[in-house]
């Protein structure tokens, strides 16, 4: 168990590294750090809310995304998960608005874009981004937690698809322009490694209740 965690302690650490040197490469230092500090508000501010909560949280790991917080139990529904999952778009949007109304700093202007940025993209209600973990969550108590999981993924599928597609056009016709391509990939595995985690999680509840 020791050595497995290490492996994945690992491979995220080797992950952020390239994924920063990556960043740097593209943007420059100064960007980079702004883009990061965005990342980090948009984690603390799930970790702080969940705590608030009292639901058990870990420290944030590295994803296909940036980083994803860790919580105890990924079955939350209803407005625990409306509060936990949109707390950090709200800490995105409320600091970028600030920001815009209150500097003129062209660094703080970059700031609020990449608050803006990371908000518009979690709102895309996909695997593994949190509106389609808050709209699961509101879903659940009608669905179950396996029916309303199925249900996002049906729904993140035809957006992967979508932005897949799009991605291909703006190569071939328009630009090298990749990242569309790449979010469809992204936002395909992740669909399916939700979905699995649903089943596995709704067998082991199923096989201790008739056990």
């Amino acid at each position: 168990m020791k050595k497995s965690r290490l492996k994945a302690a690992l491979a995220q650490g080797i992950f952020l590294a390239l994924a920063l040197l990556a960043l740097i490469a593209v943007n420059g230092l100064s960007e980079s750090l702004l883009f990061l500090a965005a990342i980090a508000l948009h984690e603390a501010a799930h970790i702080i809310i969940g705590r608030f909560m009292g639901i058990a949280m870990g420290l944030p790991r590295a994803g296909l995304f940036g980083l994803r917080f860790v919580i105890s139990s990924m079955n939350l529904s209803g407005a625990k998960a409306l509060c936990l999952y949109l707390s950090g778009i709200f800490a995105n949007l409320a600091l970028g608005g600030i920001l815009l109304v209150f500097s003129e700093s062209a660094q703080m202007r970059f700031f609020a874009f990449y608050n803006f940025l990371i908000a518009a993209v979690n709102l895309i209600p996909a695997y593994p981004l949190d509106a389609a973990r808050a709209i699961c969550g509101l879903l659940a108590p009608s669905m179950g937690q396996l029916g309303a999981v199925k249900a996002m993924a049906a729904v993140s599928e035809i957006i992967a698809s979508v932005m897949f597609v799009f991605g291909v056009y703006l190569y071939l016709f328009h630009s090298d322009y990749i990242i569309p391509m790449v979010m469809g990939c992204m936002i395909f595995f992740c669909t399916q490694r939700e979905t699995s985690k649903a089943e596995e999680g709704y067998l082991k509840e199923n096989w201790r209740r008739y056990a």
